[in-house]
């Protein structure tokens, strides 16, 4: 009797769980990104290389170790600007394909079950719990959230404490210059035109002008 076929979705998010376990795993990297490697958008670079290495495995058929190495080793470089020295990649390679060969046989059960003994292994050896990805990417997110809405108070604290500073911009022209303050050309000659003690007022000609 043959069995049901698994649901594509199912299959697809269960091999991108395991890349995004295994780059979790991946102590050197995350060394490198806790050290400061691909900046503070590390996360969401982490959550894409994911997506982009799952796609690279089901764009590809027969893809060996080394040419998904040399992939995830041109990531590494140029979007965090960093290499891996050790054999690091060279066993994340190798673990991707023995993944990838499982979900591609079925093997949906037994996949499950090695990424859940890896999971656990490595939080024996480490001593701590294995943060994925998408809730580094998520705590990265709220903490931006976090500074924009800290940035935004401080900007309207500067607002407050600058009373003198108007926006004039919605005002209309006539109203703002009517509060500009007044030049020195302007003053004298609101002087001169403003009647003596007899009553007469001074009328000044344009230098070279004549009168007929």
């Amino acid at each position: 009797m043959a069995t049901s076929a698994t649901p594509p979705s199912r299959s697809e998010s269960l091999f991108l769980q395991a890349i995004r376990q295994s780059i979790d795993e991946w102590h050197s990297f995350q060394c490198a990104i806790d050290a400061g490697m691909g900046g503070r958008d590390a996360p969401e670079k982490v959550m894409w290389m994911g997506e982009v290495i799952d796609r690279y495995f089901n764009q590809n058929d027969g893809l060996t170790p080394d040419e998904v190495e040399d992939y995830i080793a041109e990531i590494l470089w140029n979007e965090f600007d960093t290499s891996m020295e050790d054999d690091s990649l060279v066993l994340l390679a190798t673990n991707l394909c023995r993944f990838y060969s499982m979900f591609k046989r079925g093997e949906h059960d037994q996949l499950i079950k090695l990424l859940q003994e890896r999971k656990a292994a490595y939080e024996t050896r480490y001593g701590t719990q294995l943060r994925d990805t998408v809730s580094r990417a998520q705590d990265q997110a709220s903490m931006k959230k976090d500074e924009a809405s800290s940035s935004s108070d401080e900007d309207q604290d500067d607002e407050e404490e600058c009373p003198e500073l108007m926006d004039t911009s919605e005002q209309d022209p006539a109203q703002v210059t009517i509060n500009a303050i007044p030049t020195a050309a302007s003053t004298e000659h609101e002087s001169r035109n403003e009647p003596d003690a007899d009553g007469w007022i001074e009328v000044n000609r344009k230098k070279g002008g004549k009168r007929r």
